[in-house]
């Protein structure tokens, strides 16, 4: 878990797992700046960054995003695993960046499992950010859900649950995108685990997955 913590928590670890272009000390009351070449930055004050918990709210970005707040909880399970689970609250709508934000969030999580399992920094993310924007930027939330179901790519769970009990459905699909449509005492469905392992990047990107392996990636020349 400590490995988990420092990757959310230091700008050593946002280098490895999200992009090259990190300014801040990770301090609470300070805040994040990340940058993606040609797209818009984002800053994150940090609100807290405890053990098990670690929160961020967004001051600078696109539109509808400003004000919106990124909690991980840290939850070590038997097997010497830790779940990591990520709520990014706050949308006034489920349209336009949340589409988008919902989406990336995915592909940045896959992107911290692999980090700290490897110890190897992921290459940077612009390509993969930069096609997954203009596929959000293109399309509707339930054009995005339905496109993902016709490719098998996402489960659909239409039984209601529990907060408690996503973390599970997760677990039990875990190379799957999955939609719950019904969340107890809540107006929102939810939609998790899309661009979340590297077949999901290859349909994105329209090209082999040995493309999006850092570890497969061509070696630049000497």
């Amino acid at each position: 878990m400590k490995e988990i913590h420092e990757a959310l928590t230091t700008r050593q670890g946002l280098l490895g797992r999200n992009t090259s272009h990190v300014a801040g000390d990770g301090n609470v009351g300070s805040e994040w700046i990340l940058s993606y070449a040609g797209r818009p930055e984002f800053a994150w004050r940090v609100d807290q960054a405890d053990d098990r918990r670690v929160i961020w709210t967004c001051t600078r970005g696109p539109r509808d995003s400003v004000g919106t707040t990124a909690e991980y909880i840290l939850t070590p399970l038997e097997d010497r695993r830790t779940r990591v689970f990520l709520t990014h609250a706050g949308w006034p709508h489920t349209g336009g960046n949340f589409t988008k934000c919902n989406t990336l969030w995915g592909g940045l999580l896959h992107h911290l499992k692999e980090f700290v399992e490897s110890g190897n920094p992921r290459r940077p993310i612009r390509e993969i950010i930069v096609r997954i924007l203009d596929m959000a930027s293109q399309q509707s939330l339930p054009d995005f859900v339905t496109q993902l179901e016709k490719t098998g790519f996402l489960v659909r769970v239409t039984d209601e649950k529990r907060v408690d009990e996503v973390p599970g459905v997760l677990e039990a699909n875990p190379t799957k995108a999955i939609l719950i449509e019904k969340i107890k005492d809540s107006h929102f469905s939810v939609l998790a685990n899309a661009y979340s392992n590297q077949d999901m990047y290859a349909w994105a990107m329209e090209c082999d997955k040995t493309q999006t392996d850092p570890l497969h990636a061509a070696a630049p020349p000497s």
